[in-house]
């Protein structure tokens, strides 16, 4: 079973549209936080833990702050959410284009991540959110070719990295569901101890998985001495998997 989202920060400087979402989310049993800046989003971050954000990408500057004007500050947000909260799922909104930036976050590995046009339908926002918490990469068809942005980003990646992203990606089938979700996790960020705590496993058995599954996917062949992690490997692999997927209209 998918993780569910328990607690949602929701960040945008328009009450309406933030009022709205706020109890569309509620009213599908959500509990949802809110911030208008930056300021106050890292703010509620810090003393409530949401399990996802959901950002407007254009935010305005706090007082002082040396960004001139409505910038994209959503996008320098959603990256210090994740630098402080590296398991939080981010929900990415914009009526404008911003492709390149959110590029950027996913060549740089960031998962658990989604990029949707603002206005977008309720139900696809909560889809979005669902699929975030679990690690997924969620980008919206509409504002580009998936297929196309996930060559790009393979494209870019150092020639034995690449190698070692396309042997994971190609090993995901031969994994279990217990496997996967443990991946999935890993993927994210979480240690052994947070991973037991959402799949109700002991620390143990998740170690037996993280084996089983390391070794499937050839990664127990990476030299310790590899520029590369493991755990980079499988963002990577699951981010470029899952552009492919959501192209086809589907996850896994």
């Amino acid at each position: 079973m998918e993780p569910i989202a328990q607690l949602v920060l929701l960040v945008d400087d328009d009450i309406f549209i933030c009022k709205g979402v706020q109890e569309y989310l509620e009213g599908e049993g959500l509990r949802v936080i809110t911030a208008v800046t930056e300021t106050t989003a890292l703010q509620q971050a810090q003393t409530h833990f949401p399990d996802v954000a959901v950002l407007d990408i254009i935010i305005p500057a706090c007082p002082g702050d040396s960004t001139p004007g409505r910038q994209p500050l959503g996008i320098r947000l959603g990256r210090r959410l994740k630098q402080q909260y590296p398991n939080l799922g981010i929900v990415f909104l914009s009526a404008y284009d911003h492709l390149p930036e959110i590029a950027q976050l996913l060549a740089q590995g960031m998962i658990g991540l989604a990029y949707l046009p603002k206005g977008c339908q309720p139900e696809a926002l909560l889809a979005a959110i669902t699929a975030v918490a679990a690690g997924h990469v969620i980008i919206d068809p509409r504002v580009t070719q998936l297929s196309v942005l996930a060559k790009d980003l393979l494209d870019n990646l150092l020639p034995e990295e690449r190698l070692w992203v396309e042997q994971t990606i190609a090993a995901l089938p031969t994994l279990t569901t217990q496997e996967r979700n443990v991946m999935r996790y890993i993927a994210a960020a979480h240690n052994r101890k947070g991973i037991a705590q959402k799949l109700n496993l002991k620390p143990r058995t998740v170690d037996s998985y993280i084996y089983r599954a390391y070794n499937k996917l050839g990664l127990h062949e990476m030299d310790a001495d590899s520029a590369f992690r493991s755990a980079v490997i499988v963002a990577k692999a699951y981010m470029i998997d899952d552009l492919h997927h959501h192209a086809q209209g589907y996850l896994r």
